[in-house]
């Protein structure tokens, strides 16, 4: 048996252990929970590394799609330039090219979609390899995704298991990607995964060639241009007018009598010599004091709408009889007073006794070098004009159906456009140059020139009739002509329609002013103009267009656009602030509606604190 001698020692040495293991459990305590939080920072900067990464992926394939999208359009283009035939039949060739399991995948139709599907994702067309879409397809892209993953430690797979290619507009085409992506750290740390990710890009097809216009020319191009559809502007460049004398509407290039000739005889010479064709292209303005007897050698000769030989119309400067004279007389109007028209100009006369107000109106006309046959615009005639026209014109066909070679927009495109984007619009229409065609033609090329249809593409392709148009002047033969649904679309005049009609013109215009001091006692005014615009019934309207108002603050002159006053038929208004009681304020306004007469008012020059400044109706 031993005995402990100093038990003092040895209660010391079992307090000493006693204190050493709860420090010792301390320390290992703490430096695993250090460890943990090291491992969870790592764990949420390697996660956040995998999220960025997964993010640039999703954003680079919209790019890359936009990019591959586009190319593909262009090579489906080049390869209907190469072989004359549109792409209407086209099956998706599934190869070992495309990077998917062919015998899963399939594309849904056929037809230029699928063309430019296999591009994108194949780098093919008709099974073989296409040297623009080198390093610009999908597969390509994705293994480029898979290294930049292997670069981070990233394992990634992605895999395309859909494609659809989808016209969102006139203009532009969606490339719409179903990706399988998983992406996992190396370690485990974390992991992405989701069953499908589409990715949606917009392609445009702006200054591409036009696949119908190559097909149609065998072989050369023409650019996709959009432009917005106007009525060209025509019948808003109002030169003058008469009051009550006209009949008859024409457009020609002017033939001013005192600048071309010196007497009757010689202007009966003038007609009896004039190549007739040429003859009736031409508008007789009689800018001098005369008249026009009936039945005389000169009307025979010249104004006879009856004989061979004759002017396209007259204008009279001067209050003669020559517009009621005359049974069988061409198109005039008369009492316009002098106009100043220079010798040549292409203008159109618009007459109308059946309109209230009566419209005898000159416009300037436009010639073909005025006509933007470069220019796209949305087709969209079908089921628009079937009342006035008796028949239905369908729409131009979109990017899609002139790649497939149709020339009417098609129901396939269109209901995947509904689907998509809620879309109907997406045909497209030009104008054919018959300059340009013939040109083509007298170059030895095997192009069309048909110098009695429509100048609208896709109809003049198909041989559709159309009229020449008021507006415009030259040859008869090549005048620009429209057909009937187009002439109403553009809302002009041709041979054949009478589009315009009887406008609803403005006969009134009631200026009204009210000044106010605001806040009161403060000496600080605002001025508000009121403009009511009421027609022939005096029944308020609405006008085509804001009205500008003319306005003088202390005689310096500025013009304002009045806003319109919400749901107040015909009413317009425009305030002015911060103005001094001693301000004289005048306002005036002019009302051009499109080929009604003038309708002008103002008020007066006066002060705001001036009586009478304010109208009787102001509060």
């Amino acid at each position: 048996m031993i005995r402990i001698k100093n038990r003092s020692g040895y209660l010391f040495t079992i307090s000493t252990i006693i204190l050493i293991i709860p420090l010792v459990y301390l320390i290992s305590y703490y430096g695993g929970v250090q460890e943990t939080q090291l491992d969870d920072t790592l764990g949420r900067i390697r996660c956040d590394e995998l999220h960025y990464y997964v993010e640039d992926v999703k954003r680079d394939m919209g790019r890359a799609v936009e990019i591959f999208g586009r190319r593909a359009a262009s090579y489906a283009i080049d390869n209907v330039v190469n072989s004359f035939e549109g792409l209407e039949d086209y099956k998706f060739n599934c190869t070992s090219r495309c990077g998917v399991d062919c015998s899963e995948f399939s594309f849904e139709t056929n037809g230029s979609e699928a063309a430019i599907a296999e591009l994108i994702l194949c780098g093919t067309l008709h099974g073989r390899n296409v040297s623009a879409m080198v390093n610009h397809t999908l597969p390509l892209w994705i293994e480029k995704m898979r290294e930049e993953g292997a670069r981070m430690n990233f394992e990634v797979d992605i895999s395309a298991k859909e494609i659809h290619i989808i016209p969102i507009d006139a203009w532009n085409f969606a490339v719409m990607v179903d990706n399988k992506v998983s992406v996992r750290d190396r370690k485990g740390l974390c992991y992405y995964t989701e069953n499908i990710i589409t990715v949606h890009s917009n392609s445009s097809i702006i200054g591409l060639p036009d696949p119908q216009y190559v097909l149609n020319t065998k072989g050369n191009r023409r650019p996709i241009q959009n432009c917005t559809k106007s009525s060209f502007g025509v019948l808003e460049n109002l030169v003058g007018s008469a009051s009550a004398s006209g009949e008859g509407s024409a457009s020609g290039t002017t033939f001013i009598y005192s600048s071309n000739i010196g007497n009757v005889a010689q202007l009966i010479n003038y007609c009896n010599t004039k190549d007739p064709d040429e003859l009736s292209q031409e508008i007789f303005v009689m800018d001098i004091a005369g008249g026009i007897v009936c039945n005389s050698p000169l009307w025979r000769a010249c104004f006879n709408a009856t004989s061979p030989r004759h002017f396209a119309a007259v204008i009279d400067y001067g209050p003669a009889n020559t517009c009621d004279m005359c049974p069988g007389m061409v198109p005039r109007i008369c009492d316009t007073g002098s106009l100043n028209l220079p010798n040549g100009d292409c203008i159109m006369i618009i007459s109308n006794d059946t309109c209230v107000p009566p419209i005898h109106a000159v416009v300037m006309g436009l010639d073909f070098d005025s006509l933007n046959t470069s220019c796209y615009y949305v087709s969209d005639v079908s089921g628009n004009y079937d009342g006035d026209c008796g028949f239905d014109t369908p729409n131009g066909g979109s990017f899609f159906d002139r790649l497939d070679g149709n020339m009417n927009l098609s129901e396939k495109y269109v209901n995947q456009s509904l689907k998509y984007f809620n879309n109907p619009l997406i045909g497209m229409e030009s104008f054919v140059s018959l300059h340009d065609l013939s040109s083509l033609k007298g170059g030895g090329h095997d192009v069309k020139v048909n110098f009695s249809s429509t100048w609208v593409d896709y109809l003049y392709w198909q041989d559709v009739g159309g009229c020449g148009v008021m507006a415009f002047c030259g040859e008869e033969e090549e005048k620009f002509k429209l057909d009937c649904a187009h002439a109403h679309g553009y809302r002009i005049d041709t041979s054949c329609e009478s589009v315009t009609g009887c406008p609803r013109c403005p006969v009134t215009a009631a200026l009204i002013r009210c000044g106010m001091e605001n806040p009161p006692g403060s000496g600080n005014y605002d001025v508000k103009f009121t403009l009511q615009i009421t027609d022939v019934w005096a029944t308020s309207m609405d006008l085509l267009e804001n009205p500008v108002m003319g306005l003088e603050i202390n005689g310096n002159p500025s013009s304002f656009t009045m806003d319109k006053v919400v749901g107040e038929t015909g009413k317009y208004e425009h305030i002015e602030t911060g103005l001094a009681g001693n301000d004289r304020v005048k306002g005036n306004v002019t009302i051009r509606e499109i080929i009604c007469p003038l309708v002008e008012n103002s008020t007066d020059n006066s002060r705001i604190t001036q009586p009478g400044f304010n109208h009787p109706s102001c509060p």
